[in-house]
């Protein structure tokens, strides 16, 4: 918390309080969050290094990085564990204990700005979360396609449109509708069933109405800042679709 001129450790948790003894870390840090929240900070990314000669830190890592991504509300890739050794010099060399440093970076956010879950998205009509979604997906879709190497503008709009047509948007949760749970089912049949928007000229209705259904989802997922699913239901879809695309296999 010096990152953010709140104090050190000593000051929120003494170790001379009783209260703290044996205490879960997890709770401690749930409180330090808390705080955070009230003071408009937003931490942004974390990096720790363990200094270990036993246990090993590998596998456990993941996990961990899992635990500690939603404990502070960041995505996965922005935990980063890692762990090295003391070369057997020290306590730690002697496997008497171990030693961890943590690096994290703080982002302010202005006090009157509206977060999402401000936003009464539930109240939304399919057709407008369908606009929002059909903006995510393409946004997906154009960092998977520069991920690939993928840089000249034809190639680019030319490829994202095998993921964002509504016949590749149809054909999309046509191949994985199983992996939705039965809310998100409902949202995205909800969608499919609107009656709003025009059919446009280069498709067909019933590929218009199962696109339709899997952008009000994406725009439902996006607005419920679940962005593990999101991202989880997302790439799902992108992984599955390349499979069809020659040049992206």
């Amino acid at each position: 918390m010096l990152s953010t001129a709140l104090g050190d450790i000593g000051q929120w948790f003494p170790d001379t309080d009783d209260d703290y003894k044996g205490i879960d870390s997890t709770i401690l840090l749930a409180k330090v969050v808390e705080v955070f929240e009230q003071k408009n900070f937003v931490v942004a990314h974390v990096d720790i290094t363990i200094l270990t000669e036993k246990p090993k830190i590998a596998p456990y890592a993941t996990a961990m990085r899992e635990n500690l991504a939603g404990l502070l509300g960041i995505g996965f890739d922005s935990v980063s564990i890692k762990a090295t050794t003391a070369e057997k010099m020290g306590f730690i060399g002697n496997k008497e204990g171990l030693a961890a440093t943590a690096l994290v970076t703080v982002n302010t956010e202005p006090a009157n700005k509206k977060s999402v879950n401000q936003i009464d998205y539930q109240s939304f009509s399919p057709m407008a979360l369908a606009y929002m979604g059909d903006a995510v997906l393409e946004l997906y879709v154009r960092r998977f396609l520069l991920s690939k190497g993928v840089q000249k503008g034809a190639s680019l709009q030319r490829l994202a449109l095998k993921f964002v047509s509504a016949k590749a948007q149809a054909e999309m949760i046509k191949d994985n509708m199983d992996m939705l749970t039965p809310q998100e089912y409902d949202i995205w049949r909800w969608g499919r069933n609107s009656r709003g928007g025009n059919v446009p000229k280069n498709t067909d209705p019933v590929s218009y109405r199962f696109s339709t259904g899997l952008e009000a989802l994406i725009g439902y997922l996006y607005f419920s800042e679940d962005v593990d699913r999101l991202e989880e239901v997302i790439n799902t879809l992108i992984e599955t679709r390349k499979l069809k695309i020659e040049e992206l296999r």
